[in-house]
C-alpha cells in the first residue's frame, strides 16, 4: 500500500510563499569560439592552500558594462584579447566578440560619459629581467581605448614604464584625460583620451615607493595613489603612504602616512590588493594593511588593520582590527558604510558612526582572496561576494550587518600535472552588479568562463519521498498573467544537489530535472520520481528546489 504526499505550489504574485535566491541565468563560455582564452598568465591555479602564504595573487580582470547595459567586457590577461559578450543572452557579441589588444591586458575601466573603456596591457614578458650583461627588461606598456559603441580601438604605446596587475585607470570628470601608476617606474602618468597620446611631464614619486592602485574621489577633484613601497626602500626612512592628487594641477597636495599606537613593523605592511575606499563626501577614507599577516605562513591566523582616514586632514581617525590576510575596501552604494574583506571575514565600517562590526561568517564557507571584489546591489542593501576556494556565493545584508545564505556555484575544474588528474576550484574572484538590471556577473578564474546570475523567487517544497511506502505528488498551477519558467534543483538532505551513486557507474540512477514552462492558468502534475526519472526500487529522500 503506498502513502501519498500531495503538495499544491501555486505561481502567483502574493500568496505564494517564497524568498529571494539566485539563479545561473547564462554561462559566458569563449570555447565556443573555438579560442582557448585564459584568466590567467601563468600555470599556478587558484587553490585552497590551508591558509599557507601565498605565492600567487591570482589577481583576476573586471567586468564592466556598457550603460544600457547590454554590452559587457572582460579582458583575458594570459591570451592578449579582450572579450564582448551579451548580456542578457549570454554569448559573445557578433560579430566582434574577440578585440584584439597588446599583451596581457589587465584591468578596464569605462569613462564617466559611458562612452569608451580603456585597459593597461602588462607586457609581462618583455618587462621580465634578461641574463646578460643588463639585467633588466624592456620597460615597455600600452594603454588601449576602445570605443563602446563601434568597438574601434585606439593604442597609445608606452615606453619606460612598468605597469602591475594593480595599476588600474581613473578619468577625469570631462572624461578627456585618464590617470594612472607605473608601479616599476614609481610614476603616475596622464594620456588624453580622445587623441590616445601621452600628457608629459609624468609625476615622480620616491624612488621604490611602487604606486599600486589609484580611487578617484566622488567629485573628481582628487585622486589618492596607494604607495605599497619595496624591498629596495628602507621602510624606517620612507613608509608605506597615501599620496592625494589634485586633478587639475596634477600636484600632490598631502602625502598620508597612518598612524598606529603600537606598530610591530614600520608602517603600514600595505600591499597592492589593499584598495583605498572614499566616502560619498570625500572627506573619509578607509584602508586596510598587512602589517603583520604579510611576513607570516599563517597569515589568516593573524590580526591586521583597518584605517579610518581624514583625507581633508590627514589625521588617522580610528585604527580597527581585523582579520588577517586583508584585502580591498569599497565604498556601498548609498554611501553609508565601507566594506573590506579579508581571507576568512568580512567587516562593515559605519562611516557616520565611525564604528566597525566584523560579520560573523561561517568559516567553512570563506575562502576569500586578496583580489576578490563584492557585488552590490543597487540600493546597497545587499552584498554578494564569492569564495574563490571553495566555490560559495555568500549573500550578506549589509543594513543588517548579517550573513544570510550561500550557494554552491561550482562545480570545479580538472586539471592535469604530469600525468595526475586533480581538481581545483572554479575560482570565482570578480562580482560585477549590472545596472539597471537584476543580473550580476561572476569571474571564474580557474575555469575561464563568466558566469551570468539573476535574483528569483526561491519555492521550497518541505519534503520529498519515494520508497516501498511513500511517493511524494505535486501539482504546480500557474495563476499570474505571465508564462512561469520553473528551474527545478533536486536536493539530498543536506541542501546539496543530488548526485548519481558512485557505486552505480552503469546505472543512472535519475536525472536532475528540466525547466518546466507553465503557461497563464496552465497547471501540471507529477511524482517525484517521474521529475527526476529515477531507477526503479531506488530510494529518493531529500527536497525540491523551485526557482521562478
Amino acid at each position: 500500500m503506498f502513502h501519498c504526499l500531495l503538495i499544491i505550489a501555486i505561481l502567483g504574485w502574493s500568496i505564494c510563499p517564497a524568498v529571494l535566491g539566485q539563479l545561473l541565468h547564462r554561462r559566458v563560455d569563449p570555447s565556443v569560439l573555438e579560442e582557448d582564452l585564459t584568466f590567467d598568465t601563468n600555470t599556478i591555479p587558484l587553490v585552497d592552500n590551508g591558509g599557507a602564504a601565498l605565492v600567487d595573487l591570482n589577481f583576476s580582470p573586471n567586468v564592466v558594462f556598457s550603460p544600457d547595459p547590454r554590452k559587457a567586457f572582460v579582458s583575458y590577461p594570459g591570451s592578449h584579447k579582450v572579450l564582448v559578450f551579451d548580456l542578457i543572452e549570454g554569448t559573445p557579441l557578433q560579430p566582434t566578440p574577440l578585440i584584439e589588444v597588446p599583451d596581457n591586458p589587465a584591468l578596464i575601466t569605462l569613462t564617466p560619459d559611458g562612452k569608451k573603456i580603456a585597459v593597461v596591457s602588462l607586457f609581462l614578458q618583455n618587462n621580465l629581467p634578461q641574463s646578460g650583461e643588463i639585467f633588466e627588461g624592456e620597460n615597455v606598456g600600452a594603454i588601449s581605448i576602445i570605443d563602446v559603441e563601434t568597438l574601434a580601438v585606439q593604442t597609445l604605446n608606452l615606453t619606460e614604464v612598468f605597469f602591475s596587475f594593480a595599476n588600474n585607470i581613473v578619468f577625469s570628470a570631462d572624461s578627456q584625460t585618464g590617470f594612472v601608476a607605473s608601479s616599476g617606474t614609481d610614476q603616475i602618468l596622464r594620456f588624453d583620451v580622445d587623441s590616445a597620446t601621452e600628457i608629459t611631464p609624468r609625476l615622480d614619486m620616491i624612488e621604490g615607493t611602487r604606486p599600486s592602485s589609484i580611487t578617484m574621489s566622488p567629485d573628481f577633484s582628487f585622486f589618492v595613489a596607494v604607495l605599497v613601497g619595496s624591498n629596495s626602500l628602507p621602510v624606517q626612512d620612507v613608509a608605506d603612504s597615501l599620496q592625494v592628487i589634485d586633478t587639475g594641477s596634477f600636484m600632490v597636495t598631502r602625502g598620508i602616512v597612518p598612524t598606529l599606537e603600537d606598530p610591530l613593523f614600520p608602517p603600514h605592511g600595505f600591499v597592492v590588493a589593499n584598495t583605498l575606499a572614499i566616502s560619498a563626501d570625500g572627506k573619509y577614507g578607509l584602508i586596510a594593511d598587512q602589517e603583520l599577516s604579510s611576513a607570516s605562513f599563517q597569515p589568516e591566523a593573524f590580526i591586521d588593520h583597518a584605517l579610518l582616514l581624514d583625507l581633508e586632514t590627514g589625521e588617522t581617525v580610528q585604527v580597527f582590527d581585523i582579520a588577517g590576510l586583508s584585502g580591498p575596501s569599497f565604498l556601498v552604494p548609498g554611501g553609508k558604510h565601507f566594506v573590506t574583506l579579508s581571507g576568512g571575514a568580512v567587516a562593515v565600517t559605519d562611516i557616520q558612526a565611525q564604528e566597525l562590526t566584523v560579520v560573523p561568517t561561517p568559516f567553512f564557507l570563506t575562502g576569500f582572496r586578496p583580489t576578490t571584489r563584492p557585488a552590490f546591489a543597487s540600493d546597497g542593501s545587499r552584498m554578494y561576494v564569492a569564495s574563490a576556494t571553495r566555490d560559495f556565493l555568500l549573500d550578506f545584508d549589509i543594513n543588517q550587518g548579517v550573513f544570510t545564505r550561500f550557494v554552491d556555484i561550482g562545480p570545479g575544474v580538472e586539471r592535469e600535472a604530469n600525468g595526475v588528474t586533480f581538481t581545483v576550484p572554479a575560482g570565482t574572484l570578480d562580482l560585477a552588479w549590472a545596472p539597471n538590471l537584476s543580473l550580476f556577473t561572476a569571474v571564474k578564474f580557474n575555469a575561464n568562463v563568466i558566469d551570468v546570475f539573476r535574483d528569483t523567487r526561491r519555492f521550497w517544497i518541505p519534503r520529498l519521498l519515494s520508497d516501498e511506502e511513500f511517493f511524494t505528488g505535486i501539482t504546480l498551477a500557474n495563476n499570474s498573467p505571465r508564462v512561469a519558467t520553473v528551474a527545478t534543483t533536486a536536493l539530498d538532505t543536506t541542501g546539496r544537489p543530488l548526485v548519481n551513486d558512485p557505486d552505480t557507474e552503469d546505472l543512472v540512477d535519475f536525472v536532475q530535472p528540466e525547466d518546466i514552462v507553465l503557461g497563464t492558468d496552465q497547471q501540471t502534475s507529477f511524482t517525484i520520481r517521474e521529475l527526476v526519472q529515477a531507477t526503479p526500487n531506488s530510494t529518493i529522500d531529500g527536497w525540491l528546489s523551485f526557482d521562478s
